[in-house]
């Protein structure tokens, strides 16, 4: 199934149905070049493709002609056509699906030649999620940043991680998450307890700390809840801003 949606609710509910249907996903991130989409959506052949009105991009203008038996879902319109189905839930034998089934399928940059689609099962999700789950203190309900774009594994981390542990999983967008500024502010103002991030955004998420910190009145504290930074996917380099946010947030600690 492929999901072409803005990080919002829209794309959180269709990650939900996807797997809940024992189908796979294939994102489609709107920030990406049309011609590497229209390639994305061409060679992963989704059986249905959700997406969302009112985008700044229609789906229909940027991942080129559409097949024309593959159905295209709005996930946030009135009146989908699921509301003339039954509500109750799904049992097991609807939609079975073990640890060799198919969850989602993450196509690379490309930067070798053309981007190749990364085939993951359900087995080493679930154990990535139960490990999660068992650190120290993770397992206790978190608002969580859901930083990532879709495309990165990470995005399933950060979402299942949460809602498996009755969390809050806090959005953000575009404008924000590349914001050293406005993201600081956001995890402040949303009381955020729970990050991963790369190092170029932990780097970039002191710079914000700083900004902050020269807009507070002299001797007064950060109010930042931050209690878990996880940081992956690139080399970790412990700078004198990194030092001085985690001084400034003592409740926190630092994963690499």
């Amino acid at each position: 199934v492929g999901i072409y949606a803005d990080g919002g609710i829209g794309m959180v509910l269709g990650l939900l149905a996807v797997l809940k249907a024992g189908a796979a996903y294939v994102p489609l991130d709107p920030t990406y070049p049309s011609d590497r989409l229209a390639y994305t959506l061409s060679d992963s052949e989704p059986r249905v493709l959700l997406t969302q009105a009112g985008m700044e991009q229609d789906a229909r203008d940027v991942l080129g002609e559409l097949p024309p038996q593959l159905p295209v879902i709005d996930l946030l319109q009135p009146s989908p056509p699921w509301s003339t189905l039954p509500a109750h839930d799904l049992d097991d034998a609807e939609c079975a699906a073990d640890a060799s089934h198919l969850a989602y399928v993450l196509y690379t940059s490309g930067s070798t030649g053309k981007p190749k689609g990364v085939a993951m099962t359900h087995g080493p999700l679930f154990n990535l999620i139960q490990w999660q789950v068992r650190q120290p203190g993770a397992a206790a309900p978190l608002r969580t940043l859901q930083f990532a774009a879709l495309g990165f594994d990470v995005a399933f981390q950060e979402t299942f991680a949460t809602l498996s542990t009755g969390g809050e999983l806090h959005l953000v967008d575009q404008a924000t998450r590349l914001s050293a500024g406005k993201l600081f502010e956001f995890i402040v103002a949303h009381r955020i307890e729970r990050m991963f991030l790369p190092y170029f955004a932990l780097q970039m998420l002191a710079e914000g700390l700083e900004n902050h910190l020269a807009a507070l009145p002299p001797g007064a504290r950060v109010a930042c809840e931050l209690r878990e930074v996880i940081t992956a996917g690139e080399q970790l380099r412990i700078g004198p801003k990194i030092v001085r946010f985690f001084q400034h947030i003592p409740g926190s600690r630092l994963h690499n």
